[in-house]
């Protein structure tokens, strides 16, 4: 539902701040999108 995608969005946004500090820019992004992604394929099967 719009709650857990919006609970994994934050999440999401709180490990890309996490990690950006001891990873470039681009992986920062990849990883972020690859979470996005991951996010999305599992609330479609629920």
């Amino acid at each position: 539902n719009a709650q857990t995608v919006q609970e994994l969005l934050h999440t999401s946004v709180a490990n890309l701040e996490r990690m950006s500090s001891g990873l470039p820019h681009e992986d920062s992004c990849y990883a972020a999108w690859l979470d996005f992604n991951l996010a999305s394929m599992r609330t479609e099967t629920i």
